[in-house]
């Protein structure tokens, strides 16, 4: 949530003209839900449970591996240029059942563990600190980094997968940097286009655009035409776990149970990053509590059967490209590796 919001602030910081220019365009905004246009009834609620921030550490490489294997999340992304990625993607390969995808990772927001773009640092300067690790937040790299090479990051990203042996199911965005700027966006729709991938975008539903406002994102008129004319399927809403200074394992399932009793009709990604509670984690984040309760909390027999109550229909990013496959264009053109 931190990254989406910062993402945010980034658009009025840098933005702020552009907006009032766009403000005058009129943008057809969608009124259907994307689940509808996609064949599913207007009343249905989907959702997919997803595992942020695998391939970090071996913690969450462990977490992502059993909760996929027993169901309680359905989908995850990698983080490829973190330590761990390699490990997973070995084990992805060795699993094409599941619904797995990239986790596009611009920053390295972690203050003693680090890491570096897959292209070397001196290729993508503006993405990177005085050390060559990518920087540690989203404001900095929207103000430093060009689009060309957050796009070549990207694509070099998608490709160290594809030779790992890994087909991403989707493409995703750590701390919301690729919607930073609007030619950041344009840079992840045209990688994501160009394989074939199905991208992390959101139906500009009323419904949403009100939510966004609310969480402090400013959806411009560019913003929803970028996202209402891009050839792919579209989640409906995002959302995380939330939390009302939760201090156990129990307030914060209820807290969980409260917002899945909320849940609207269309398609809602829950994003949690799940991990294996241990000294590792402990060293990396103060989130580690957090993250340990993540992982346990959808094998949870009260959450299972609760989803089953509220008949709750669970989907993955496959089932949307099967529904609206990404269309590559007929001439594709890349600017680097």
């Amino acid at each position: 949530m931190k990254g989406m919001l910062l993402a945010g602030f980034v658009f009025v910081a840098l933005g702020a003209s552009f907006a009032r220019a766009a403000e005058a365009e009129k943008v057809e905004i969608p009124t259907v839900l994307s689940s509808v246009e996609l064949g599913w009834p207007p009343d249905a609620k989907l959702l997919m449970i997803h595992g942020d921030d695998i391939g970090m550490c071996q913690a969450a490489n462990a977490a992502a591996k059993q909760a996929l294997a027993d169901g309680r999340i359905n989908s995850c992304s990698i983080m490829m240029p973190c330590p761990w990625a390699y490990d997973f993607c070995m084990w992805a390969k060795d699993h094409p059942e599941y619904d797995i995808g990239l986790h596009i990772t611009l920053t390295s927001e972690w203050k003693t563990y680090k890491w570096r773009p897959v292209l070397p640092s001196k290729e993508v300067r503006g993405l990177c600190d005085k050390h060559g690790f990518l920087l540690d937040e989203v404001l900095p790299v929207a103000l430093r980094a060009k689009a060309d090479e957050v796009e070549r990051e990207i694509r070099a990203q998608v490709k160290r997968a594809l030779a790992w042996g890994v087909k991403p199911t989707h493409l995703d965005t750590h701390m919301g940097t690729v919607f930073a700027r609007p030619d950041f966006v344009k840079a992840f729709m045209k990688v994501a286009q160009e394989f074939g991938i199905t991208p992390f975008l959101i139906q500009p539903s009323p419904f949403f655009i009100a939510e966004a406002k609310k969480r402090g994102l400013p959806v411009t008129p560019q913003m929803v035409k970028l996202l209402r004319d891009f050839p792919s399927a579209k989640l409906d809403n995002f959302t995380y776990p939330q939390s009302k200074g939760s201090q156990t394992y129990e307030e914060r399932k209820a807290d969980l149970l409260k917002q899945l009793g909320e849940l609207k009709p269309g398609i809602t990604c829950m994003i949690i990053h799940p991990s294996v509670l241990g000294p590792e984690l402990e060293a990396i984040t103060g989130s580690a509590k957090t993250r340990d309760w993540e992982f346990r909390i959808f094998a949870d027999p009260e959450v299972r059967q609760f989803i089953k109550d509220q008949k709750i229909q669970l989907v993955t990013w496959r089932d949307l490209a099967q529904r609206r496959p990404v269309t590559k264009p007929a001439t594709t053109q890349t600017s680097a590796r």
